[in-house]
């Protein structure tokens, strides 16, 4: 046994949940004050991939660190073993003695059961896809059962929990359709029966895909991958973070319907104070906490551009200021969002959201200088028709 100190000490994400591992960026500890109680537990989280590890640790290497949670409690002792590296083949390809084919295949399958098989998957897609074509809601929901129940005893599926949340996440796409417009608006098409069905079925995708999303993280910081079952894993991973990111996005939108009562005008004609009141002042305490934990959860999952840049983000999180009344704090990212966003065909819509936003928020305000101003600029950044020269 040999123990040496390290050149440099290396430092541990540390954090309270194991989402937080990956989006941020403070090393050592949390910022989070207060004190456990006597027998109280307190877990915490270590993101132990360690990008580069020092030239003298090899494998089978015990670090020894330590842990301190305050300048007046004893320090507590960490170890971590360096893992054994990655064997690659003579062309450079990561390898190992007991992984998996290469392309993903069943044992002792025929041709005969291959082609079934692959027919299958084909089919399933084509009706996947209806679910969001179909125009009657039961002949939809009769399919989407169909389709659940095909997964439930069905050992022949490959990835069911993904397939599963395939089928809830075209089914949610058909309730929310119009992610870029303000949940209360009539272009969203919500009512409260959609709202509430919206957010039950974004609780089974979230319970979907949470977990595995997670793995998305992992490889996000890993170099491009050559073996196929990795390649496999991480584009389920990716595709389980998506849905969770438009589960997340949708159940804030209906929970925003909901808060506000379907009773925010999203005409910006309207200049008064009055047709901007939020439903009532006896707000459903519980549902605007569920909306606040819903909207952190969105929120971990989407970096910084996507908070500042990405509308349907926006649109699904800015009501809950709204709905709390804090109009100015949901005013400035949409005055942000608009000084930056170019005048251009391809963002008209997005453009039209924030600016009923802007508008409507300002009326609430009663800042009737600003939403003249704004008024007045609307024939000229937003023409009816252009006349030639």
């Amino acid at each position: 046994m040999l123990d040496i100190s390290l050149s440099s000490p290396i430092m541990l994400k540390t954090a309270f949940d194991m989402a937080s591992i990956f989006t941020n960026t403070v090393y050592g500890k949390p910022s989070r004050g207060g004190s456990i109680p006597h027998g109280g537990r307190l877990p915490l989280f270590f993101n132990t991939e360690i990008a580069s590890l020092p030239s003298e640790a090899s494998p089978g290497d015990v670090l020894c660190g330590s842990l301190t949670m305050s300048p007046k409690t004893a320090a507590i002792g960490l170890t971590y073993i360096v893992p054994a590296k990655r064997k690659t083949s003579d062309n450079g390809d990561a390898s190992n003695s007991d992984s998996k084919p290469k392309s993903f295949n069943r044992e002792g399958e025929s041709q005969v059961d291959k082609d079934r098989r692959e027919l299958e998957e084909a089919l399933r897609k084509v009706r996947l896809e209806w679910v969001k074509k179909v125009k009657e809601e039961s002949v939809r929901n009769e399919l989407v059962a169909e389709l659940l129940a095909e997964q439930d005893g069905n050992s022949a599926i490959d990835d069911p929990d993904g397939q599963r949340a395939a089928v809830l996440a075209a089914q949610l796409e058909t309730i929310d359709c119009a992610r870029t417009s303000l949940p209360w608006c009539e272009a969203a098409r919500l009512s409260e029966d959609g709202a509430n069905k919206a957010i039950e079925i974004a609780d089974q995708i979230i319970d979907l895909t949470r977990s595995r999303a997670l793995t998305a993280r992992l490889y996000s910081n890993q170099a491009a991958l050559k073996d196929e079952d990795e390649k496999r894993l991480k584009k389920q991973a990716d595709t389980a973070k998506t849905q969770l990111v438009g589960a997340l996005t949708s159940k804030c939108r209906a929970m925003a319907f909901l808060v506000t009562r379907g009773s925010l005008s999203a005409t910006a004609s309207e200049a008064s104070a009055e047709f901007v009141d939020v439903a009532s002042e006896e707000q459903d305490e519980e549902r605007i906490r569920g909306y606040e934990k819903a909207a952190a959860e969105l929120s971990r999952w989407c970096d910084k551009a996507q908070q500042t840049d990405d509308v349907p983000f926006l649109a699904a999180t800015l009501p809950l200021h709204i709905a709390k009344r804090q109009f100015g704090r949901a005013l400035q990212p949409v005055v942000e969002w608009l000084a930056k966003a170019p005048l251009k065909q391809s963002n008209a819509v997005e453009r039209k959201t924030m600016a009923e936003l802007r508008d409507m928020l300002l009326a609430k305000q009663q800042w009737s200088l600003w939403a003249d101003h704004f008024h007045a600029m609307k024939a000229v950044q937003s023409p009816a028709s252009y006349q030639m020269l």
